[in-house]
């Protein structure tokens, strides 16, 4: 006899006489879990259907009918309502939904609603969409919503270091709450984590540490962004955030899978182990298929339809290519990077030099900026020191998979590290790269020779339609880096090779490309010039433009000139609109040194 009943905790029950052929077959279960003080089997309600499956070829071999007691069929047809209702509302376009406790000035997009009221119901749910589509928004808007009906009371948001500050001005911008934001020294966290603001902020390393006064406060709320990291972290970063346990859990992320199935299984241990279990070995054993070592080979397709349902459950979804219509054409989002300790002394060494040693206010500046974006522009070094290098080579793989994406930097040398310590296939406009093309100069030979009557405008014209048509692919002199040196080539491979992904520049090449192709424009540092940097977007954002949605992220290292740089671009826009035909230095002369001394 096996009889399955359902416990004061809500899970299953499975009862039967020991026969090491249905234990084996419990074992095939990757959420069961052996009590041994009841001497009974433990299976989450959800299971059932799987449960049911499992069992199966011993029914069938026994001829045995198994016991499923009315309770254990109540409470699994009414868990199965209530999660067909959220995969129902995470597919909607649009809902009624009005904001609660923020700024007036709130405009949710019809998916956003929809995901505040996914997260908001489902109390233990992801939130996957593609970046820029505001995850962030989505979740404040939800978690407002249930601060406002008193059902959350302490919000805690964990996210990597480089983005506690994108929250708290996320935070600031939509609302009127306060937050904290967790850092310093040990001591000072300790107090830290005492705070009365509304939101908490803290990133993934501190969990190591801190994880003991980190406890001693009862959250009710946890919102995980950029979930998918937190696997990457050290196995005390995961283990102890699976020690919290609060009633909501709102997990972020662009790449729900990045690289196997098993990204899923670690990004529900901590949102909701009811789901996969907790066993990650268990999990592999049913999901996928290894090698001798263990080793995952590929996803085992026949199973696949018990994670696409639960999936279902608990994630909404959402592509850019599913909300186009929703979207504005452009999407400007500022991305901000905290110097590491390194950085920061080598900043403040530079920042306080005396102008006796021969470094002029404006060098100095360029000397700040260089270290922002890499310590080793300024200083001898033998590995590559970069926190917004760093943060570049986590931001590039949560962009939609098919995206081309354009990087500008003002310095040339900061391209030659960009394109040598990211791992995509990528093409750098640099100053080596010829203006002219070999064959383009064999077409202008061939066409005058073949309209010597021909004068004018309308020989230019001939001569331009026919350049057109000189496609590098078909160039003998294409593979050749030696006989093909040429700017069209490096633009030729960015559009048409689709393994391609990154096209790196310096403002030297922000003119006269046509860069149609890419979707993305990636500032990784900024010009004091704003015409510069409307000129770097309008590289992609022009008439042939293949994507209906731009997103620009522009990155900022916090407490920098960086920073001063942004604030100050847009206070005094019209300052620099007066200037916007000079070069950048002619523009930092115009501003004084009174000016200057303020950015630094």
């Amino acid at each position: 006899m096996i009889r399955i009943g359902i416990n004061k905790k809500g899970k299953l029950v499975v009862d039967f006489r020991y026969s090491k052929e249905l234990v084996d077959l419990m074992h095939e279960l990757p959420s069961r879990a052996f009590n041994a003080d009841t001497k009974y089997w433990e299976v989450p309600l959800i299971d059932l259907p799987i449960l049911r499956d499992t069992l199966q070829p011993y029914v069938t071999k026994h001829n045995i009918k198994p016991l499923l007691t009315d309770g254990a069929r109540e409470g699994y047809l009414a868990l199965v309502q209530k999660y067909k209702e959220l995969s129902d509302l995470a597919v909607l376009n649009d809902i009624d939904y009005k904001t609660v406790g923020l700024k007036k000035s709130v405009k949710l997009y019809p998916f956003q609603k929809v995901g505040a009221q996914f997260l908001e119901e489902s109390k233990k749910g992801l939130l996957a969409m593609d970046m820029g589509l505001g995850k962030s928004i989505t979740s404040i808007t939800a978690a407002s919503k249930l601060m406002k009906d008193k059902k959350v009371k302490k919000p805690l948001i964990i996210c990597p270091s480089t983005l506690k500050f994108n929250w708290a001005i996320e935070i600031a911008k939509f609302s009127n709450y306060s937050y904290t934001v967790i850092g310093g020294i040990a001591k000072d966290r300790k107090k830290q984590y005492k705070n009365n603001s509304d939101f908490t902020i803290m990133n993934y390393d501190l969990l190591r540490y801190d994880i003991k006064e980190i406890k001693k406060v009862k959250w009710d709320l946890i919102i995980a962004d950029e979930i998918q990291r937190a696997k990457n972290y050290t196995t005390a970063t995961s283990k102890n955030i699976r020690t919290l346990h609060p009633e909501y859990v709102f997990g972020l992320t662009g790449t729900p899978i990045e690289n196997s199935i098993m990204d899923l299984f670690t990004i529900m241990r901590f949102i909701n182990p009811d789901m996969f279990g907790s066993n990650g070995m268990y999990f592999k054993q049913r999901y996928c298929q290894t090698d001798g070592w263990g080793k995952i080979m590929e996803y085992r397709n026949d199973r696949h339809h018990e994670v696409d349902r639960k999936t279902s459950y608990f994630m909404m979804r959402r592509k850019k290519r599913d909300v186009l219509d929703d979207l504005p054409e452009k999407t400007v989002s500022f991305h901000y990077v905290t110097l590491n300790d390194q950085e920061r002394r080598v900043y403040q060494d530079y920042k306080t030099r005396p102008a006796e040693k021969g470094i002029d206010i404006l060098a100095q500046i360029v000397y700040l900026r260089e270290i922002c974006d890499s310590i080793n522009l300024v200083e001898p070094a033998e590995e590559i020191v970069s926190s917004k290098l760093a943060e570049l080579n986590s931001l590039l793989p949560e962009l939609p998979e098919d995206s081309k994406v354009v990087i500008f930097t003002e310095y040339e040398r900061m391209a030659q590290i960009i394109e040598n310590n990211i791992p995509y296939q990528s093409v750098h406009l640099h100053g080596g790269v010829k203006n002219d093309c070999r064959l383009e100069k064999e077409v202008e030979k061939e066409v005058k020779s073949n309209n010597k009557g021909i004068k004018g405008k309308e020989l230019d014209l001939k001569i331009h339609a026919e350049k057109q048509r000189a496609i590098c692919m078909n160039c003998p002199y294409y593979k050749d880096d030696e006989a093909c040196n040429s700017r069209k080539k490096i633009i030729s491979k960015f559009n048409d090779d689709p393994n391609v992904k990154v096209f790196i520049s310096t403002n030297a090449g922000k003119e006269g490309l046509n860069l149609q192709v890419a979707n993305v424009v990636i500032n990784y540092d900024m010009s004091f010039n704003p015409a510069v940097n409307e000129q770097r977007i309008a590289r992609i954002d022009r008439i042939g433009q293949k994507s209906d949605n731009i997103l620009v992220i522009n990155m900022v290292c916090l407490d920098t000139i960086e920073e001063r740089m942004q604030k100050t671009l847009e206070e005094k826009q019209d300052l620099f609109n007066k200037v916007i035909d000079k070069t950048e230095r002619d523009t930092l002369n115009r501003l004084g040194v009174e000016e200057l001394t303020k950015l630094m």
